[in-house]
């Protein structure tokens, strides 16, 4: 694009909480800037190091305003904005936090960007993470359709930036046209004061999208942010509280009552999956700073309908488009050859159970992978052999989960997730603690997912330690149920499921299939969630050269028949395809009948009348969940174009 002819005065305005650390460089980028015609102007909430001596001895063109106190990030952004407006040839206003940075071309581009946008009220070039410039810290803010404010391509890397309009901006590192600005319908409350902290960007977004002003992500530039400079010195559970807080209040001033009532059934689903990850955590202060948060937006309510009844006066959009703008926007990915090797975030989940003998070779063998963006977390099931204690004492840099009951292998992973998830890491690797990856395991890994795109997960070869092959995936069979599977040969071969003693998996389409049921605790759990993939129409694939010696521990008997006769029967329940339900359905009940009659000469009648018990009471759940995936199976098969469902199961009959 032609360079802009004239340059239009700029205020860069730098917002500032006892930061002295960062404010050297911050200022630095600035002040290096390819563009000329700007001003900055820091404000200082009350500091108490050394940020006022130290901006005036080393960046004297800096202008200061000093609060006296904490204002906040709302109050002190309004106070410089305010400043910076008086100043009638400022035509547009950056908001820059002190832990971000900006690449030298950034002002050039945004305001070369701006001008041929005469709509644009905001803009942000994609924020990367400034520790690790693969990683992506933001695109934009979207206000998503289960009514939550998300940061587009939060920690996401190996992603391919463009140029595209979003709901909102992030307010870390942004632009703002002084005419959007001038046309807020509340004096100089430019982002709520009564907000405080967190979500005033939204806010600021959710109204300018209703106004009918663009926000903008301009793909030609970049912006490096830390992240929690300031907030990270507040209490722990203080911006989940005000999170929550402010969502209700954003979402009441800002958003017509029919997209709230189509939010509230996504919104509720999201807190209670929250709670419980909480309550399996032990974490009960997060429950409470959330359950606080929204207790404390109530009597907030009234002043913020009365704010909406002022803004519903400049509403220019209906629900329709407002809806479609709440889509959040997913970024295309590189593609593998463009990839650097180590640039994609990967995390292993451990679950151990006394493992004290295993885990040390299990651990030892992962970090042997060499690696450079791997996160290991495990999950501990309240082993008394000394397995914590091993993994305190040797491996500090691991990060471990101690539930305080026994999660079984099913929910015990889903622990591990939940905590891994938010950082949305590439692929995931779900490992027993009996395990041991062998040589280059990772990268062998890796290499399959780039072959195969459709591939959902991987399994490995699993041998026992005296070189014999344990399992290489399973087959599976209506009846008969989930078998182990062994080949000759190195070549890498399609399987209908990966066993989760080591296998390696695809995050991106976790969301679609979600975690592993818990209601299968120990046995069938992998083959479940293989079984939902291939019904969505991903693939899951066994590499033979991906080697790790697994030391099985088999339940006792009486348990391993319990497991695999109700797993066995939940599965049939919940995946089977209609035409295969009723097909093998007298299959079905002749064999229970037949496993019923076993069960008596054994001695496991106990075990199978509670296997049909738990059935019996978790049908319900397994209809909903049938119907689940039966929704998302319409949906891809109508956006992949893609065959799925009875040919996707590919059964071995």
């Amino acid at each position: 694009m032609p360079a802009v002819k004239q340059q239009l005065k700029v205020t860069v305005l730098v917002l500032c909480w006892n930061n002295q650390d960062l404010l050297g460089e911050c200022f630095k980028s600035i002040f290096d800037q390819s563009y000329d015609n700007f001003d900055v102007i820091m404000v200082d909430n009350g500091s108490k190091d050394s940020s006022v001596a130290f901006t005036r001895k080393h960046f004297p063109k800096v202008r200061l305003i000093e609060t006296g106190k904490n204002n906040g990030f709302a109050i002190g952004n309004n106070i410089g904005i305010k400043e910076a407006l008086k100043d009638s040839d400022c035509q547009y206003i950056v908001l820059l936090n002190t832990d971000a940075t900006l690449r030298k071309d950034w002002l050039e581009k945004m305001v070369e960007f701006a001008e041929n946008h005469p709509r644009l009220g905001s803009a942000q070039s994609p924020t990367l993470d400034y520790f690790d410039h693969d990683i992506l810290d933001s695109n934009g803010i979207c206000m998503d359709r289960w009514g939550l404010a998300t940061q587009i391509g939060y920690r996401q890397s190996n992603v391919r930036y463009e140029t595209q309009r979003v709901f909102g901006v992030n307010a870390a590192a942004a632009i703002f046209s002084r005419a959007f600005l001038e046309e807020q319908p509340f004096g100089d409350d430019y982002l709520d004061h009564d907000l405080w902290m967190y979500l005033e960007d939204v806010d600021l977004a959710a109204r300018a999208t209703m106004m009918g002003w663009e926000s903008w992500v301009v793909a030609e530039t970049f912006a490096y942010h830390m992240g929690s400079a300031s907030s990270a010195k507040l209490p722990g559970a203080f911006s989940l509280y005000m999170t929550y807080r402010n969502n209700a209040l954003v979402l009441i001033k800002n958003f017509p009552w029919r997209i709230i009532l189509r939010t509230l059934p996504g919104l509720f689903r999201a807190e209670a999956y929250r709670i419980r990850g909480f309550l399996r955590e032990r974490k009960y202060g997060l429950i409470k700073a959330m359950v606080m948060g929204r207790l404390r937006s109530l009597p907030l309510f009234p002043l913020f309908l009365i704010k909406r009844g002022k803004l519903k006066k400049y509403w220019k959009i209906d629900s329709t488009e407002l809806w479609e703008l709440m889509k959040a926007p997913r970024l295309p990915k590189l593609p593998p050859a463009k990839r650097r090797f180590g640039s994609e975030a990967v995390a292993v989940v451990v679950v151990s159970h006394n493992n004290a003998t295993t885990i040390e070779a299990c651990l030892n063998a992962l970090k042997s992978q060499e690696y450079p963006n791997l996160e290991i977390i495990v999950v501990d099931n309240i082993s008394t052999d000394g397995t914590t204690k091993i993994i305190k004492e040797k491996y500090p840099e691991i990060t471990l989960l101690e539930p305080k009951l026994d999660l079984g292998f099913a929910n015990g992973f889903n622990v591990g997730l939940t905590r891994v998830l938010p950082d949305n890491p590439e692929y995931f690797a779900l490992i027993r603690a009996t395990a041991m990856v062998g040589n280059g395991w990772l990268k062998q890994m890796i290499e399959i997912m780039h072959e195969k795109p459709m591939a959902f997960a991987v399994s490995s070869r699993l041998e026992t330690p005296d070189g014999s092959v344990y399992n290489q995936g399973f087959t599976f069979h209506p009846v008969a149920g989930a078998n182990p599977k062994t080949f000759e040969g190195n070549k890498t071969r399609e399987v209908f499921a990966a066993s989760d003693y080591a296998s390696f998996f695809r995050t991106d389409k976790l969301t679609l299939i979600g975690l592993l049921d818990g209601d299968f605790f120990d046995g069938l759990e992998d083959v479940d969630l293989c079984m939902r993939a291939r019904l969505m129409g991903y693939e899951v694939w066994s590499n033979p050269m991906a080697k790790v010696i697994v030391n099985p521990i088999e339940p006792s008997r009486k348990r391993l028949w319990y497991q695999t006769q109700k797993n066995l029967m939940l599965m049939f329940l919940k995946n089977m395809p209609a035409k295969l339900f009723w097909k093998y359905l007298p299959a079905m009940v002749a064999s229970q009948v037949a496993a019923t009659g076993r069960s008596i000469s054994e001695g496991y009648l106990p075990q199978q009348t509670k296997a049909f018990a738990k059935v019996v009471f978790r049908l319900p759940r397994m209809m909903r969940l049938r119907n689940r995936t039966n929704r998302h199976k319409r949906r891809l098969q109508q956006e992949l174009d893609k065959k799925i469902g009875l040919e996707a199961l590919r059964l071995e009959l």
